[in-house]
């Protein structure tokens, strides 16, 4: 009565009508994923909530400066060396402590990216349950010298997520553009 609502898939095999708003608790859709472009202005450093494991190098950078065509003026670099190859990676942690949107074994999720490497070898788009340790899906690309999209789609959030990027080979450099987390079963 005198409001506006949507309904919602709840993902259980229920619907329900929920406040039309931008609250975390009652907004579904956009993109989760934390500070991309980064807001920080100077190129190669790394930017606040991105991570990595291993020994790579994270940078932020721009497309042009770093001699790759352009699929966003700016772009995430990641550098593996010699020693890392598969257990190096960028990525973003998502639980359902500090995101309203998602609900254990409930909530579906899609992610989404934009890759370039020059290098051969296999680059991964892998969402990761964290507390799990386990894969809740992957997808792949051997394309070398183009940007190639990857995209996740229609995976239950379990106990908390990672988004994850890594290449395969040993001494690679891996470019990431416009990085899509999304509640839904598309990105």
């Amino acid at each position: 009565a005198g409001g506006t609502k949507f309904l919602r898939e709840d993902g259980d095999g229920t619907s329900s009508w929920q406040v039309a708003g931008l609250e975390p608790e009652s907004y579904w859709g956009g993109n989760l994923i934390r500070n991309y472009p980064a807001l920080e202005a100077a190129d190669g450093v790394q930017p606040e909530w991105w991570e990595k494991t291993g020994d790579p190098a994270l940078t932020q950078e721009d497309a042009t400066g770093a001699s790759i065509p352009q699929k966003h003026e700016q772009v995430l670099k990641l550098v593996i060396s010699a020693d890392g190859g598969g257990a190096d990676y960028l990525y973003q942690d998502f639980d359902d402590a500090d995101e309203g949107v998602l609900d254990d074994n409930v909530t579906k999720v899609s992610a989404g990216c934009w890759v370039y490497t020059a290098d051969a070898g296999t680059v991964t788009l892998e969402l990761y349950d964290v507390v799990g340790t386990t894969s809740l899906g992957t997808n792949t690309t051997v394309v070398t010298s183009t940007w190639t999209w990857l995209e996740v789609l229609d995976k239950t959030y379990q106990d908390s997520m990672r988004f994850r990027v890594t290449h395969s080979a040993h001494n690679a450099t891996v470019y990431v553009a416009m990085p899509t987390l999304n509640v839904g079963a598309t990105v």
